[in-house]
């Protein structure tokens, strides 16, 4: 095969073949001059090249009046017709230009001239494409064209009127002049013709209302689809709103599909289904039409809505410090779920502005599976979390963790790592937790231990029937009508604010137990009867009781303040406020000999009224009753106040130097006794 040749090559004029009717430029040319020829092969290959500026120079020579600059003549090649023909692939844009604003020669313009019958002749006149709208001059290859024909090229058929096939004026000019009136007219009445002029009409009609255009139907109707699969997930997610509201699970036993008479679906298809029987057309012509698949309803697009929402509730929430610039302190504890997966749970607390008053506001935003559970593996958790979440670390105040090492260490814990990058993240131990582990330490004693075990036992037993848990509401009924209490709270392991409620109760309807055990020693089966004995004689135990009343009454005193730490509004000044109320209450309690005198005759008649003998037994090294409660009641005191003084000291530091910034405080202050405060804050 021989190597293609240039464009140029195509148009050299001596080695080409003529055609019938040569083609010169309007200056005279000596019959021996060559003469510019483009033969039928020729057009095919011309119109599916790049058109360079030297051919288009090369061929405009004979243009008189019309000079083609290098701007010009890449308009000419961009809007001469005969680069249309024959091309499948032409963008809408180019075919609305080529049939609105075809390039249309000027009055002024000299057309080349053909030899007919020994006569020079124009290719075109400027009133052929006058009277056919549809006609247009190709500069590069010399005659006219119908655009509607090349842009909207249909083959002839053998119905055509004109009996012509596909030639003249669509894949190749028009070159003979001979009745070309004529010829127009005919060409105008075939039926490629009118097929192409229809199209043409209905393109610009089309191209110009975009409404009636393919692309804005489908688009149209994929918006429409889109806005449905919108309301169908609003729906879904409504459901799923609500169950996290109402803190419920959300999948059951039967999670494969809807399936109206299974009744394992759980609550959140449970609810699909109930919104459906409320109307929700939507949700139930989704149910009716969709494929198995493409439901949005199993338990992985469950979680992928869960999390969205949780990520879009994260993002209102921190959006509010972000805006306002507020500071925040951030709270994490660890706990594991019930697949086992240790997590920690991540909270913030920040100040928000409340109708012209600044509140302190406390929010959960997420949980965090920790997959690295030493202090750096935590302390990188958290910070990565802080900052995934848009929060700037320049305005971290403040940390709030338990007391283990891990957390609290100041060399190497969570705390210490966090504050070499938050340099005014002080932390603090939560105070609800310090006065727990207070408490925790003073009730080490063996007698008070003693105590909590005899109290979960009966508990627990009492709880394990619903028979027993019957008879104790009637014995309370009976013996104590006048209280709302009914029965036992349950004394729980780890929560001191639980455990407080639970041992204030039992001493509350404490002649209620003791009537229940006694119906139960007499009427029930052998072995539920010597346990109700064994538990009788041990709440009737004088040590039992004696540590009852003073653990009641440091309880009775704690609980409240307990309740308080765990609010979201207390500050770390009313915190340190309400821990001395408490030492002031439990040091009343052990030097004020009225509170002491109204102990003992509380005790005295709790005893009368219960059968309880206030003796003691000769191996106890007391001599007497109320010294045995004098010492138990001060050491439980004593060593309360001790481990509150030891747990809440660095509260009180922080506290103070608070309140020295305060203007009512600082006036009566020395500069350098508040100097390394300011520079702090």
């Amino acid at each position: 095969m021989s190597k293609q040749q240039s464009l140029s090559a195509f148009f050299s004029s001596n080695k080409r073949k003529r055609l019938n009717s040569p083609v010169t430029t309007p200056t005279e040319q000596p019959e021996s001059s060559p003469t510019l020829v483009i033969t039928p092969d020729e057009i095919q290959i011309v119109t599916t090249l790049e058109i360079n500026d030297d051919l288009l120079r090369k061929k405009s020579n004979h243009h008189e009046n019309e000079t083609l600059t290098g701007n010009n003549v890449q308009a000419l090649a961009k809007k001469d017709i005969s680069l249309f023909i024959n091309k499948d692939c032409i963008p809408t844009g180019e075919i609305y230009a080529a049939l609105i604003d075809p390039w249309k020669p000027s009055i002024q313009y000299k057309f080349p001239q053909v030899n007919k019958n020994q006569k020079m002749r124009s290719v075109c006149q400027h009133s052929w494409l006058t009277t056919y709208p549809w006609l247009s001059y190709s500069s590069i290859l010399q005659g006219v064209l119908c655009r509607y024909c090349i842009l909207f090229q249909r083959k002839s058929s053998p119905n055509d009127p004109a009996k012509n096939a596909l030639g003249q004026l669509v894949v190749k000019p028009l070159t003979s002049l001979n009745k070309a009136n004529e010829y127009f007219r005919s060409h105008e009445k075939t039926d490629y013709h009118l097929f192409s002029k229809e199209q043409a009409e209905l393109f610009i009609n089309n191209y110009t209302d975009t409404s009636k255009s393919i692309d804005h139907i489908l688009d149209s109707e994929y918006q429409q689809q889109e806005a449905s699969n919108r309301k169908i997930l609003s729906s879904i997610i409504k459901c799923i709103l609500f169950i996290g509201k109402q803190n419920l699970a959300f999948r059951g036993h039967d999670d494969d599909g809807i399936d109206h008479k299974s009744t394992g679906l759980g609550n959140f298809k449970e609810l699909i289904l109930f919104r459906v029987e409320s109307g929700d057309t939507i949700l139930d012509d989704h149910l009716k039409t969709c494929s198995k698949n493409a439901m949005y309803m199993s338990p992985k697009i469950q979680n992928e809505l869960i999390s969205i929402c949780a990520d879009i509730i994260r993002a209102q929430i921190v959006s509010n410090i972000i805006e306002k610039k507020s500071f925040f302190s951030v709270l994490v504890d660890a706990t594991s779920d019930v697949a086992g997966v240790e997590q920690m749970s991540l909270s913030i607390r920040y100040l928000c502005n409340d109708d012209d008053r600044i509140v302190i506001t406390e929010d959960f935003i997420g949980f965090i599976p920790i997959t690295d559970s030493s202090a750096k593996g935590q302390s990188e958790l958290i910070i990565s979390f802080l900052q995934s979440a848009g929060l700037d670390l320049a305005y971290l105040r403040g940390q709030g963790y338990d007391g283990c090492a891990v957390m609290s260490g100041h060399i190497g814990g969570v705390q210490k790592l966090i504050l070499d990058i938050a340099p005014k993240a002080l932390y603090v131990h939560c105070a609800s937790h310090s006065l727990d582990l207070a408490i925790c330490d003073a009730c080490d004693d063996r007698n008070i231990q003693l105590l909590f075990g005899t109290v979960k036992t009966v508990i627990k037993f009492i709880s394990a029937s619903p028979k027993r848990q019957s008879l104790l509401k009637n014995a309370v009924k009976a013996t104590q009508s006048d209280t709302k209490r009914k029965k036992l709270a349950k004394l729980v392991e780890h929560r001191w604010v639980e455990k407080h409620t639970s041992i204030l109760v039992f001493k509350q309807l404490f002649s209620s137990v003791v009537v229940f055990l006694e119906y139960m020693v007499e009427t029930a089966d052998l072995e539920t009867s010597a346990n109700s004995r064994a538990y009788l004689k041990s709440i009737r135990d004088l040590d039992f009781v004696i540590c009852l009343f003073v653990v009641s009454r440091v309880f009775g005193i704690l609980k409240p303040y307990t309740e308080m730490l765990q609010s979201k509004t207390c500050d770390l000044i009313q915190c340190y406020d309400n821990i001395q109320e408490v030492a002031l209450h439990l040091a009343d309690l052990k030097y004020n000999d009225d509170k002491i005198n109204e102990l003992v005759n509380d005790l005295k008649s709790f005893s009368e009224d219960n059968d309880i003998k206030l003796e003691i037994s000769r191996t106890n090294k007391y001599r007497t009753v109320i010294d045995y409660l004098k010492c138990i009641y001060g050491n439980f005191i004593d060593t309360t106040l001790r481990l509150l003084e030891q747990r809440f000291s660095k509260h009180q530091q922080i506290a103070v130097n608070i309140v020295n910034l305060l203007p009512s405080t600082v006036v009566d202050k020395k500069l350098n006794d508040v100097i390394d405060v300011f520079k702090f804050y």
